[in-house]
C-alpha cells in the first residue's frame, strides 16, 4: 500500500475517530442517526487499511452498542500493520547526510537540502500513528491500555512472589477480563506454573454415595472438568519448573492429573520445582517423586486420612539434590533420611494424634546439618512433645539463623531448652492460649530463655509470646544487635511498662540498636481512655528514642501494632497515636500529620 494512501485514510479515521468521542451521547434520533453514520463510515475507512500479520479482519457491524470500542481496537491493530509497512518503506528511502567538514546547517541555511515528499509523507505518517495511539488510549477500556509486554511481565509476578494458591487463583481470574489479557495470559507460561486441585470440595448433592462411580453423575462431571483443567495447565506451562499441588480433595482426577504430569516429565517438556502433596494415595506419590530431580520444596500434609509413615520414610530416603525446604504437616516425625541432608527450611506442624518425643526431634534434625530455617508449629492448643520420654542432649545447629516454636509450653521445656544457636537472627515464640498456664510458668520460661539467649549473640529480631515482668527485658543487655522486637500482652499493662522512666530508660539503653518495636494488643474492647494512656505511653517511648539518639543510641523508625481488641479500639488507636515516625495498626500505615494509607505487600 502506498504510503501517501496509507497517511490519507489514517488521516481520514483519526479525525472520524476524534469526532465521535468528542460528541456527547446521542439522546434524539437525527443525533443518532447522524452517530450511526459516522461509525459506518469509520468502519469502511478500517476495510481499506493493511491487517497485521497474523490477525483477521473483523467483520461485525458497527451499528450496534459499544461499535466504537471495537473500531478503535480495529484502528490499533491497522495502525501496527502500518508501522511495519513504515519500516519497510523507509529502507529504500534515500536520505542524504551532510559533508564531516562542513558544518551543521542552521535552521535558516539556504544549503539545507529540502526533503523529499515521500520523506515528509513518512514524517507525516509517523505523526498520525501517534496520534492514533492517544485516541486508542481515551476510547478504550483501562484493561486495554497497557502494552502486551508489560501485561505479559504483571501476570508472571505471582510465579515469583506469591503463594501457589494465590497464583492459581489470579490466573483464573485475568482470563476473563478481556480477549486481549486472555490472549497475553495464555502465552505467558509463568502464569500457569502452579497447578492447585482438589483443595475444595466436589459440590454435587448426591443421595446416594454410589451415583459417584455413574459416568453422568454431577461429581464425576465436576472431577472431568478439574482433569481438563490440570491438563491444560501442564501444558500452558511448557518448560517453567511448576509448583504442584494437590489437595484432600482430589482423589478422583488425582491420578490423571499425576499421570498427564508424568508424562510431560518423561518427554522433558515439564520440570517440577515444588511438590505438595494431601492425598493418602502414597504409591502415586512414590511415583512421582523420584521423576522430579529438580525439586526444590516438598510438602507433606495429612487431612482425614493418614498418610502411612513407611511411604514418608521412603520418600525422604530419596536422593533428591535440589530438595532445600520440607514441610511435614500432622505427620508424625519420620526417620531421618538422605532428603533431609541439604535441606536448609525445615517446618513441622503437629496435631492431637501426631504428638511426638523430642529425642525423635532432636534426632531427625541433627541429620540437617545444613539447616537454616526452622519452624514448629500445632493445629490445636495441644502441646506438641510427649511428656513421658526423657530429654535429650543438647544439640548445636550451627547454621541456624531463624527459629519460630508454637509448641504449646510456655514453660520452656521444648525445643528452647535444648537447642544451641550461636548464629541465630531471628526468634519467634508464640502466645499459649492458656492464660493460667502463663501465669503459672513465667519463671520457668525465663530460666529457659536465660540459658538459650546466652548463646545466640547475634540476634537481630526476637519477638516474646507475651508480657510478662521486666525479666525478659532484663536479657536484652546481652543482645546488643536487636533491631525489631515484638510482644504481645494486655493494653494496660504494655501502658503501665512503658510509662514507667525507669523501664523505659533501661529498654531504650539495654536494645541500643532498636529500628521497629511491634506490639500485640490481646485485650477485649477497651473505653476510650485506656486507649488514649496507651498511645501517650506509646508516644512517651518515642520521644526517649529520640532524647538518647546523642548517645548512641538508634532512633526507633516503626511502630508495628496488632489490635485484636475489635474495630473500636482498632479506630481509637488510629485516632489517638501521634508519634513521629511511621506507625502501622493493624496493617494501616498511619504517617505523622498524614492520612491514612494501605500497606503494600512485601
Amino acid at each position: 500500500m502506498p504510503i501517501l494512501a496509507c497517511l490519507t485514510a489514517l488521516t481520514q479515521l483519526n479525525d472520524l475517530l476524534c469526532h465521535i468521542t468528542r460528541c456527547p451521547p446521542p439522546s434524539t434520533a437525527p443525533e443518532l442517526a447522524r452517530r450511526r453514520q459516522l461509525q459506518h463510515r469509520l468502519h469502511l475507512g478500517l476495510e481499506g487499511l493493511p491487517v497485521a500479520p497474523g490477525t483477521g479482519r473483523p467483520v461485525e457491524g458497527c451499528e450496534c452498542h459499544g461499535a466504537v470500542q471495537r473500531c478503535a481496537e480495529q484502528l490499533y491493530t491497522s495502525a501496527i500493520a502500518l508501522c511495519a509497512d513504515l519500516s519497510e518503506q523507509l529502507a529504500p528511502v534515500p536520505l542524504s547526510a551532510p559533508s564531516p567538514s562542513s558544518p551543521p546547517p542552521g535552521p535558516t541555511c539556504a544549503c539545507q537540502p529540502s526533503p523529499t515528499p515521500q520523506a515528509r509523507a513518512l514524517d507525516d505518517l509517523s505523526h498520525q500513528l501517534l496520534r492514533t495511539r492517544r485516541l486508542r488510549n481515551l476510547v478504550l477500556p483501562p484493561v486495554s491500555r497497557l502494552p502486551e509486554d508489560i501485561l505479559a511481565y504483571v501476570f508472571s509476578i505471582p510465579y515469583h512472589h506469591w503463594d501457589p494458591g494465590a497464583a492459581a487463583a489470579f490466573a483464573d481470574r485475568i482470563v476473563a477480563v478481556s480477549h486481549l489479557w486472555r490472549e497475553v495470559a495464555l502465552a505467558t507460561p509463568q502464569a500457569w506454573a502452579n497447578i492447585v486441585l482438589g483443595h475444595e470440595p466436589l459440590r454435587a448433592r448426591l443421595a446416594c454415595s454410589a451415583l459417584s462411580r455413574c459416568d453422568c453423575s454431577p461429581r464425576r462431571a465436576v472431577s472431568d472438568r478439574r482433569a481438563a483443567r490440570g491438563r491444560a495447565w501442564i501444558s500452558r506451562a511448557k518448560a517453567v519448573p511448576v509448583a504442584f499441588d494437590l489437595g484432600p480433595h482430589a482423589r478422583v482426577e488425582g491420578a490423571e492429573v499425576v499421570q498427564c504430569l508424568m508424562d510431560s516429565i518423561a518427554a522433558g517438556l515439564t520440570p517440577v520445582r515444588a511438590l505438595s502433596w494431601g492425598l493418602p494415595f502414597t504409591q502415586l506419590l512414590l511415583r512421582l517423586a523420584p521423576a522430579c530431580p529438580g525439586l526444590q520444596e516438598l510438602r507433606l500434609a495429612r487431612y482425614d486420612s493418614p498418610l502411612k509413615p513407611e511411604h514418608v520414610d521412603e520418600v525422604l530416603a530419596l536422593d533428591l539434590p535440589a530438595l532445600r525446604a520440607i514441610e511435614l504437616r500432622n505427620i508424625p516425625l519420620p526417620r531421618p533420611g538422605r532428603a533431609l541432608a541439604r535441606c536448609t527450611a525445615l517446618t513441622l506442624v503437629f496435631g492431637r494424634e501426631t504428638v511426638s518425643y523430642l529425642p525423635q526431634a532432636l534426632a531427625l534434625l541433627a541429620a540437617c546439618p545444613a539447616l537454616e530455617h526452622l519452624a514448629v508449629g500445632r493445629l490445636d492448643d495441644a502441646d506438641v512433645w510427649a511428656d513421658t520420654a526423657p530429654l535429650g542432649e543438647d544439640l548445636v545447629l550451627p547454621r541456624l539463623a531463624t527459629l519460630a516454636l508454637d509448641e504449646g509450653r510456655p514453660d520452656g521445656s521444648g525445643l528452647l531448652s535444648l537447642l544451641r544457636t550461636p548464629a541465630l537472627r531471628e526468634l519467634r515464640l508464640s502466645s499459649p492460649h492458656d492464660k493460667t498456664r502463663v501465669l503459672q510458668s513465667t519463671g520457668k520460661l525465663v530460666d529457659a530463655l536465660r540459658t538459650f539467649l546466652a548463646v545466640a549473640t547475634k540476634l537481630e529480631h526476637v519477638e516474646f509470646p507475651y508480657a510478662v515482668p521486666h525479666a525478659f527485658f532484663c536479657m536484652l543487655k546481652h543482645l546488643p544487635c536487636v533491631r525489631v522486637l515484638g510482644f504481645a500482652g494486655s493494653i494496660y499493662p504494655i501502658a503501665d511498662f512503658f510509662t514507667d522512666d525507669h523501664c523505659r530508660r533501661a529498654l531504650a539503653r539495654d536494645c541500643a540498636a532498636l529500628r521497629e518495636l511491634r506490639v500485640l494488643v490481646t485485650c477485649d474492647v477497651e473505653p476510650s481512655d485506656s486507649v488514649q494512656r496507651f498511645a501517650q505511653s506509646m508516644a512517651e517511648y518515642v520521644r526517649c528514642r529520640r532524647e538518647a539518639a546523642a548517645g548512641g543510641v538508634a532512633q526507633l523508625d516503626t511502630l508495628s501494632l496488632t489490635a485484636t481488641a475489635g474495630c473500636l479500639s482498632e479506630a481509637a488507636l488510629r485516632d489517638a497515636l501521634d508519634i513521629d515516625c511511621t506507625v502501622y495498626v493493624n496493617g494501616m500505615l498511619r504517617e505523622a500529620g498524614a492520612a491514612l494509607q494501605v500497606q503494600c505487600p512485601a
